[in-house]
């Protein structure tokens, strides 16, 4: 039977699996997981994505990856056996945009030739890039939290940049914030915690700082509160 699956590692290296065999074993079985090894293995990186060599005796030696070079592919390994049929481990880059940028590594196991595991890799990995989007979740100036005081007083907590970051289609990332307890007065701002996007998501974040002044507590409010 026919085995496909899809590695995704953005440009810090952060992995994430999106594949149609769910379980680990199958997926070292079909190579992701060593293909994203050879990859970070720069010698072994830069043979696989030679088109020809020059070798000894033998002479010019070209690759069998005919794929290379085209849809942002750069690599990995073509195979072809009885046991195994045609398999076909590739990498290819994709720039999102100018900050956002993918490597995915897509295996193809089980097809009757290795010229039928080539050309079936091309519509996998469009498919895959299709579903990815450089998305913006957090804008900057946006309100994410706010400060109130029993005087009166209050602020809003805005992001002081834009977070953006890649997601798969039909995922939405939730923020994370965090705010410090404050004493007053505070200024307008000042910073007052960060929101991030979380692990998933690479650790990006951006300061959060308040909108207005908070104020301290008035000397009327010092005298009546006690009295309430």
């Amino acid at each position: 039977m026919a085995k496909k699956s899809i590695v995704v590692r953005d440009q810090k290296r952060q992995r994430m699996i999106l594949q149609y065999a769910a379980k680990r074993a199958e997926l070292k079985e079909l190579g992701d997981l060593e293909g994203l090894d050879v990859l970070q293995n720069p010698i072994l990186a830069q043979i696989t994505s030679e088109a020809h060599a020059t070798i000894p005796v033998a002479g010019i030696v070209n690759n069998v990856n005919w794929l290379l070079g085209q849809d942002g592919i750069f690599g990995i390994k073509t195979g072809n056996s009885d046991q195994a049929g045609g398999v076909y481990l590739f990498a290819a880059h994709d720039q999102l945009s100018a900050s956002h940028s993918l490597t995915i590594v897509g295996a193809l196991e089980g097809l009757p030739t290795l010229q039928i595991a080539l050309n079936d890799a091309v519509p996998l990995l469009n498919s895959v890039k299709a579903n990815f989007t450089d998305s913006t979740v957090v804008q900057a100036g946006q309100v994410v939290g706010y400060y109130d005081t029993p005087w009166g007083s209050t602020a809003s907590a805005i992001a002081n940049n834009a977070l953006t970051t890649i997601v798969w289609d039909g995922q939405t990332p939730q923020p994370m914030l965090t705010l410090k307890p404050l004493r007053t007065p505070q200024f307008s701002g000042a910073t007052v915690g960060t929101i991030s996007l979380g692990l998933d998501s690479s650790g990006v974040s951006t300061p959060v700082t308040l909108s207005s002044n908070l104020s301290k507590p008035p000397l009327y409010w010092h005298i009546f509160r006690h009295k309430l």
